[in-house]
């Protein structure tokens, strides 16, 4: 049987919680069984290459980029 062609789609969520979409979206789709509809799950972000500690900057902050 043919695959149908996965799109990419943004979804809007808080500034600064981005992973913790991220994640309640990977529990949500174990819990249902929906692997197969979902390819991957995105929250683009840089490394740090200054001398400031701290986490990766955001590319998109308050947007997760969604595969299905």
């Amino acid at each position: 049987m043919e695959q149908p062609e996965h799109k990419w789609y943004v979804v809007q969520t808080y500034s600064g919680f981005e992973g913790r979409v991220e994640q309640a979206l990977h529990e949500r789709i174990k819990r249902l069984g929906a692997e197969a509809l979902f390819t991957d799950i995105l929250v683009p972000r840089e490394k740090k290459t200054e001398e400031k500690a701290g986490p990766a900057r955001k590319f998109f902050p308050g947007y997760i980029f969604v595969k299905m």
